[in-house]
């Protein structure tokens, strides 16, 4: 019998270097990987000439906003932006309406979602004051991990006290699945905010109201606790503070990190041009930090890639005072193309991208190696890109509902071609295809 699936003549991108081989899959899984003369006969063979195939990218950080806030986006169309992007596994983030805080409303959003997704999905869990006794119900229902908010964002979600934080460090520890932290710190951004607002309604402002001061400080609280509790925390958009990370790392504290592609391309000084547009939290950091960044990416201090997809309404982004814009940009179709063009601008390794992009999200939130991998018995999915191919990115172009984003004009090297899903080509060249063949996936 031949098997659904062949791709022939691709380069693979492993963490480990690269290779030419063939991919068989059959029924949604890669059955084998060698030399196209070993391979079965297939229904179906793409030609991957010139084309390197990774292992599908798994972005563990997006807003899709659905329910409760589908003006800005909701599933459909945000996973189809993921789709057209080359993400094949997305995590939403629970500060949707209502907030995901108990097994109940996890699994009335799963059931909500799963028709409409057009690549595979995994659901965040939020922690606030009064829930830890729905922490482990969450997990059971499937939770992909949660979220801890130390600063305010969409959605109103208050933070936590400190002591209520420590002791859902220590009940992580037991389910243990990991905690994804926003980790400025309120009472610092919430100071030199007021502070400001009385005086300027510039953009700039907006990165002077949360200096790295308050994402040090959460870091080096987060490292503190985690030292303590033994349970693990993966800090999400990371704009600065990475040698704090490297010192936790060092005292044996599971701690990893992600940074996000406007935080290695942007810095303050687009933010003078580009304004609101650019709003986002943390804000973008001086040129300094943008350089110490992009190392700590490099030696292996920052572990993952996500996009941060927070999309916003056009209204809500262009304010003439940049404290009434709201904070979040889209970002989930335009990460992998943004990350390809570091690439060939040798400020990243493709194996390492790899490594941020599809492995390390994948093992930190247990989903290796079902995702993430390009090896014998994983999931098929692939996120088969073209190098060479050069564009402009276009916002109207995008898939989201809300499409202003500080990316619009950036010019790309490095393009998806084929994201494939489970085996099935889900979007090709930018365009989506057919109907939502998305997942509920559980770690």
């Amino acid at each position: 019998m031949p098997v659904d699936l062949l791709l022939n003549n691709g380069t693979i991108v492993t963490p480990r270097g690269e290779f030419r081989a063939a991919i068989a899959v059959d029924e949604g899984k890669i059955v084998a990987i060698g030399s196209a003369s070993a391979m079965p006969r297939a229904e179906k063979v793409l030609d991957l000439n010139g084309l390197h195939v990774l292992p599908g990218f798994v972005d563990a950080h997006v807003h899709m906003r659905e329910p409760g806030m589908t003006y800005k986006e909701d599933f459909l169309s945000g996973t189809s932006a993921a789709a057209a992007g080359g993400v094949t596994t997305v995590f939403e983030m629970p500060n949707t309406l209502p907030l995901v805080t108990n097994e109940k409303v996890l699994l009335e959003k799963a059931s909500l979602l799963k028709d409409k997704a057009y690549v595979d999905f995994c659901l965040y869990g939020l922690i606030i004051e009064n829930n830890i006794q729905e922490l482990a119900g969450m997990a059971k229902a499937g939770a992909i991990g949660f979220k801890l908010l130390l600063a305010e964002v969409t959605g109103g979600v208050p933070r936590p006290s400190n002591g209520l934080i420590f002791e859902s460090f220590k009940e992580l520890a037991k389910i243990g699945l990991p905690v994804s932290v926003h980790a400025e710190d309120k009472n610092i951004t919430q100071y030199y905010t007021e502070k400001l607002k009385a005086t300027t309604k510039e953009p700039i402002a907006h990165c002077l109201a949360r200096p790295p001061i308050a994402e040090e400080e959460g870091i080096h609280l987060l490292a503190l606790f985690a030292a303590q509790a033994g349970n693990k925390v993966h800090l999400v958009h990371t704009s600065c503070g990475t040698h704090l990370i490297k010192a936790a790392k060092a005292t044996g504290a599971k701690i990893t990190a992600e940074t996000c592609p406007q935080y290695l391309v942007f810095s303050e000084e687009d933010m003078q041009v580009k304004g609101s547009v650019l709003k986002i939290n943390p804000p973008v950091r001086n040129k300094a930090l943008v350089q110490r960044l992009i190392e700590a990416v490099n030696d292996g201090t920052i572990d993952t890639i996500g996009s941060d997809h927070a999309p916003h309404s056009v209204e809500e982004k262009t304010k003439e005072s940049i404290w009434e814009a709201s904070s979040g940009c889209i970002g989930v179709e335009t990460m992998v193309p943004v990350m390809l063009t570091l690439v060939n601008r040798g400020l990243i390794k493709f194996s390492r991208l790899v490594e941020l992009g599809a492995e390390n999200p994948a093992r930190i939130f247990g989903l290796y190696p079902k995702k993430g991998v390009i090896m014998v018995g994983s999931d098929a999915d692939f996120t088969v890109v073209d190098m060479k191919r050069e564009k402009i990115i276009k916002a109207e172009e995008l898939h989201s509902k809300q499409k202003i984003t500080p990316f619009d004009g950036f010019q790309v090297q490095g393009v998806p071609v084929y994201t494939i899903l489970r085996g099935e080509i889900v979007a090709e060249r930018g365009e989506v295809l057919d109907g939502p063949k998305g997942r509920f996936v559980r770690p």
